[in-house]
């Protein structure tokens, strides 16, 4: 429990970006002394043989070739976990044409052990589809939109490389903490192919719109992040555009539009908010179960109602 509240978390955060306006495929580039200092982590893990530091390695790695190695020596232990393949998987993505990541492979593995997944099935249905298996990949689109939920694991990412920073560096925790979220948030699915797919495939078949819609519908309901719900808005409304239905199209469009005020008010008001989350292990451990449990819209929330309690509770932090 922090024993007082960071001083930037009572500030006015002004004109503060929103997750939902960021492009997950393109992230920022890190500054020239966090990449120095991101290098030595990435070194002292190596010597590891433990699947999330070798994960957490390979996420911090620059080039395509070690970045690639690297999740592989992941998958050789780790490859039965989840969050690794998941990791290894976005990394296989967002690493163009390099033949030795098992994109494919992957695709399998994830189905095999993640299969009530809408983001495991569109995934799949992107490599299918690029593979010139239309069939397998429209059905993979329709079991998307039947899925129990649509998760990409971005809460575990974010605990994997906080426990592997706390292992290879001296930082206090609140700066491990926030290179963990950063390094997660770098490493999104690439939610542009997901768009590719469905807008070109939808303009050639309604049963592809129909299927893209049904899985639009369920990630917006269901997905755990800000941009994931805005992407799956983003597939609606292209679904419905080639679907012709205007009334269901209007209904949609306006959704995004009223969440994305929202969400931008939300920011210049809360965006402090933050600096209470990685004060501590503890409220970081919460936020990230309401996270992947609830998604992010639930804990912002959830963060809002806890810092105004530790505000009322606990004084403001001295500045250093």
């Amino acid at each position: 429990m922090p024993t007082c509240i960071p001083a930037s978390a009572t500030d006015d955060a002004g004109d503060a970006t929103f997750p939902e306006t960021r492009d997950p495929s393109s992230p920022e580039p890190a500054e020239p002394g966090l990449l120095a200092e991101w290098s030595a982590t990435r070194e002292r893990l190596l010597t590891s043989h433990d699947p999330e530091h070798l994960a957490s390695a390979a996420l911090l790695a620059t080039e395509p070739a070690e970045r690639i190695g690297l999740i592989k020596r992941a998958l050789s232990s780790g490859g039965h976990t989840p969050v690794i393949l998941w990791v290894a998987a976005r990394i296989c993505d967002n690493t163009r044409d390099q033949d030795s990541c098992p994109a494919d492979e992957l695709s399998e593995r994830l189905l095999a052990i993640d299969p009530l997944n809408s983001e495991t099935w569109m995934r799949a249905a992107v490599r299918w589809l690029k593979n010139g298996d239309d069939a397998r990949a429209l059905e993979a689109v329709q079991r998307a939109g039947a899925a129990g939920r649509s998760h990409i694991y971005w809460a575990e990412t974010i605990s994997m490389v906080e426990r592997a920073f706390a292992v290879a560096t001296d930082q206090p925790f609140p700066e491990r903490a926030i290179a963990a979220i950063g390094i997660a948030a770098g490493n999104m699915p690439r939610y542009a192919d997901h768009m590719k797919m469905c807008r070109e495939q939808s303009q050639a078949s309604e049963m592809w719109a129909h299927a893209c819609l049904g899985y639009g519908e369920l990630a917006e309901r269901r997905n755990d992040t800000i941009i994931g719900e805005s992407i799956a808005r983003g597939v609606q409304i292209l679904a419905l555009d080639h679907l012709n239905d205007p009334a269901r199209l209007a209904a949609v469009v306006t959704r995004r539009d009223q969440v994305s005020q929202a969400e931008r008010d939300y920011a210049r008001t809360h965006a402090g908010e933050v600096d209470v989350i990685v004060s501590t292990p503890g409220l970081l451990a919460d936020y990230l179960d309401v996270l992947a449990q609830r998604g992010e819209t639930a804990a912002m929330h959830w963060s809002r109602t806890e810092a105004a309690r530790l505000r009322a509770e606990l004084p403001v932090c001295a500045p250093l």
